[in-house]
C-alpha cells in the first residue's frame, strides 16, 4: 500500500514515522520546506514538497495540514485522489468541505 502525507509537521510527521517503523507500507510525507524532514529519509519515506505529486502516487492520503489550510491544499490535490481514501486529521474541518 502506498501512503501519503500531506503536511508532515508534527502530527504529519509522527503518523509517516509510525507507519513506516511498523513497515506498513511505502510512505512519501510532504512538507514545504523538506530539510526540516530530511531525516525521515532514513526510515524509507519519501519526502518532497509536491503535494500533487505525492496525491498522485498514492492509493491512501492523509491530509495533516493546519485547518487554515485544508481548502488550499485539497483544492491543489482534488484531481489526483478522485476514488482513493482520503483521511484528515485536521480539526474542526466541516465534511462537506472535504466531499467537495
Amino acid at each position: 500500500m502506498k501512503i501519503a502525507i500531506i503536511g508532515a509537521g508534527t502530527i504529519g510527521r509522527a503518523i509517516a514515522e509510525r507507519l513506516a517503523k511498523a513497515r506498513v507500507g511505502e510512505i512519501y510525507a510532504t512538507k514545504r520546506r523538506t530539510e526540516a524532514i530530511k531525516d525521515l529519509e532514513k526510515l524509507g519515506i519519501k519526502i518532497s514538497s509536491d503535494n500533487r505529486a505525492a496525491a498522485a502516487w498514492a492509493d491512501v492520503v492523509i491530509i495533516c495540514v493546519k485547518p487554515r489550510d485544508v481548502p488550499r491544499v485539497l483544492e491543489e490535490v482534488s484531481d489526483e485522489v478522485r476514488n482513493k481514501l482520503v483521511i484528515s486529521v485536521a480539526a474542526a474541518v466541516p465534511m462537506d468541505l472535504l466531499e467537495a
